[in-house]
C-alpha cells in the first residue's frame, strides 16, 4: 500500500518570518495533499524535517531526515515538497536523486510548481528550478563574504559579537 510522505527543511534560525517555516511549508504540503494525492486513496504517512541543514552544502542522502526519507519510500509512495528548493539546492543532488526515486517508482510532487516530472516539460522546468535554486544560493553566499569582507575592514563584528577586549561605546 502507498503512502505519502513530507519532507520540510529550515535552513536557519529566522525561518520562521517567512514561508520557509516549519509550520508553513507543512500547511502548503497539507494542502496539497488534501487537493491532489488525498483523492487517489492514498494514506499520509509522516511528516520528515530537517532543521537548520543548508541544502546547497548537505546533498539530501546525508540530511538526518533526507536519509530517512529515502530509506523508508517504497514504489508507488508519494513525496511532497511545499518548494523544490527545500529539498535541494544543488542541480546535482537534484538529478541524482529524482532519477533514482523515479527508477524506483516513487512519486514526487513540488506543491509550488505543480508540474508532473513524468513529463518532458515537467523535467524541464523543475531542471530549470533547480539550477535557479543552485544560483540563489550561491548569489547569496558570495553577498554574505563580501558584507564580512566589509565588516572586518571597518573592525566590526562578522558574527554578531564583539572582539574580545571590546566593549559598545
Amino acid at each position: 500500500m502507498p503512502f505519502c510522505y513530507f519532507y520540510v527543511r529550515e535552513s536557519h534560525a529566522d525561518s520562521f518570518v517567512n514561508q520557509n517555516s516549519r509550520q508553513s511549508q507543512e500547511e502548503i504540503c497539507q494542502r496539497y495533499y488534501e487537493f491532489r494525492v488525498q483523492p487517489l486513496g492514498i494514506p499520509l504517512g509522516r511528516i520528515l524535517y530537517d532543521p537548520k541543514t543548508s541544502a546547497r552544502h548537505v546533498p539530501f542522502r546525508q540530511r538526518t531526515a533526507g536519509k530517512e526519507l529515502d530509506r523508508i519510500l517504497q514504489a508507488t509512495d508519494h513525496v511532497i515538497f511545499a518548494f523544490l528548493d527545500r529539498g535541494y539546492r544543488a542541480v546535482l543532488d537534484f538529478s541524482i536523486l529524482v532519477d533514482d526515486w523515479k527508477r524506483r517508482g516513487i512519486v514526487i510532487h513540488f506543491a509550488n510548481l505543480g508540474i508532473d516530472l513524468n513529463s518532458p516539460a515537467g523535467m524541464l522546468v523543475a531542471n530549470i528550478m533547480a539550477a535557479v535554486a543552485q544560483g540563489e544560493s550561491d548569489l547569496k553566499s558570495e553577498r554574505n563574504l563580501e558584507i564580512a569582507a566589509f565588516r572586518r575592514r571597518a573592525n566590526r563584528p562578522t558574527n554578531g559579537e564583539r572582539k574580545f577586549g571590546y566593549r559598545r561605546a
